[in-house]
């Protein structure tokens, strides 16, 4: 039997070491991006949580977008990410600063940045965040 722990939203975590690779992680739909934040395509994406801690503030997970532009603003958390399939350029809109992700890069996005994500060919990525503030609601 696999003990689980609960969040204080009833969400139920097995309380033992997760492993994954990314690329097979089966993903669902996620709420699409805000008419605000979509630049350029339709906003939608597609993730999964892996393992969100109900007595701290980290999630890791699995997320995938299709080729677009959206404008992301990170507000009170801050993310790590590698790139496991496709390509996308991230420009901080702040600075202008940019740079690409490629399979086997990561980059690690703090709290705060407002980030231009132009994703050039369906692109995925593993994450973990770390939040500033814990939301429960939060479905990343």
């Amino acid at each position: 039997m696999t003990m689980q722990q609960e969040n204080r939203n009833g969400r139920r975590w097995p309380d033992k070491i997760v492993t994954f690779v990314a690329e097979d992680v089966e993903l669902e739909r996620w709420p699409d991006f805000s008419e605000e934040e979509v630049v350029e395509g339709v906003g939608e994406s597609y993730g999964k949580v892996l393992y969100r801690d109900p007595r701290g503030r980290v999630s890791f997970g699995v997320w995938e977008c299709p080729p677009s532009i959206n404008d992301l603003e990170y507000g009170p958390m801050t993310e790590s990410i590698q790139c496991v399939k496709g390509r996308a350029t991230l420009t901080n809109l702040s600075t202008g600063e940019s740079f690409e992700l490629t399979p086997g890069v990561r980059a690690i996005l703090p709290v705060d940045t407002k980030v231009r994500w132009h994703i050039h060919e369906e692109f995925r990525k593993s994450y973990s965040v770390y939040e500033a503030e814990w939301d429960e609601d939060r479905y990343y």
